[in-house]
């Protein structure tokens, strides 16, 4: 448990006064075994800032990880609809010491968007010889037109090998 007072000044068009209080409760946060639930609250650029935030951290198996991180943030009066959530997911599968899997996932509702990024890693020399298959996928509204909404879709995906050199 504990609290932070943040308090700062920011000059843009105008200077801002930004204050906030977090106040925060955990269990067992240095251990894959944790839970975190903060509440920030105070001014943010001239608007009231109200900001829940969750995480969780747990290893079901001694070779699979999950994170799963939850953030609702609220200004009070929000003219141009910034309240947003978000959702993170994490996981790490370890099929040997040397060759995993990650996903991360992450929504945010202020711009409809979903992410996706997945890595396949093959160390076949440890530390620095290594194999790598990544897939990324990304899919939003673009709200930055005014005659469309368009659904974005960005997906890549590329190879990359490492070898050490011997000089």
């Amino acid at each position: 448990a504990g609290i932070s007072n943040n308090y700062h000044s920011e000059l843009f068009e105008k200077r801002f006064i930004n204050h906030t209080i977090l106040p925060e409760v955990g269990y067992n946060l240095d251990q894959w075994y944790s839970y975190q639930l903060s509440y920030q609250y105070g001014r943010n650029f001239d608007s009231d800032l109200r900001m829940l935030i969750f995480r969780s951290r747990m290893k079901p198996l001694n070779n699979l990880s999950l994170e799963y991180r939850f953030r609702h943030a609220r200004l009070i009066p929000d003219p141009l609809s910034r309240n947003t959530i978000q959702n993170v997911l994490v996981t790490d599968y370890n099929f040997t010491r040397d060759f995993y899997l990650q996903l991360f996932t992450q929504s945010n509702s202020q711009n409809n968007r979903f992410y996706l990024y997945g890595l396949l890693g093959w160390r076949f020399m440890p530390p620095f010889g290594a194999l790598y298959l990544a897939y990324t996928a990304d899919y939003f509204d673009d709200n930055n037109t005014i005659m469309s909404i368009t659904k974005e879709r960005n997906r890549t995906l590329f190879i990359k090998l490492t070898v050490p050199v011997t000089i």
